[in-house]
């Protein structure tokens, strides 16, 4: 009864496949690094409607999220640092970065932030 599928929703995210190195105009490069994306892909998960106070006492009184979501997968594909589309087709852009993960033998549960453009 914890991951009914009639209480999750369909949403995109998107993981880091690791960094590239930026060069210049000339082809050196600068010592700067900017993160190589896979393509985005679609998850079923349950996705809080807003952070209260129940889901503080999860992360602790630091964590900045606006939303959570969880499910029994413990293999779910997100981590810190996924982008996330909610309400949002994968061809715009994302509005949620996962900030925290908390899991357990049971659950995953992960701290969401929004992206303000």
């Amino acid at each position: 009864m914890r991951d009914l599928r009639a209480n999750q929703k369909t949403i995109w995210y998107q993981n880091s496949n690791g960094s590239a190195a930026i060069k210049d105009k000339n082809g050196d490069r600068t010592g700067e690094e900017r993160p190589v994306m896979e393509p985005p892909e679609q998850l079923r998960i349950s996705v809080s409607g807003a952070a209260g106070a129940m889901e503080a006492a999860a992360f602790g009184g630091f964590t900045d999220y606006s939303r959570t979501a969880c499910t029994a997968n413990v293999n779910c594909p997100l981590h810190e640092g996924t982008l996330v589309w909610i309400n949002r087709d994968a061809s715009e852009s994302p509005n949620y970065v996962v900030t925290k993960k908390a899991d357990t033998i049971n659950g995953v549960l992960y701290a969401m932030k929004e992206i303000v453009p």
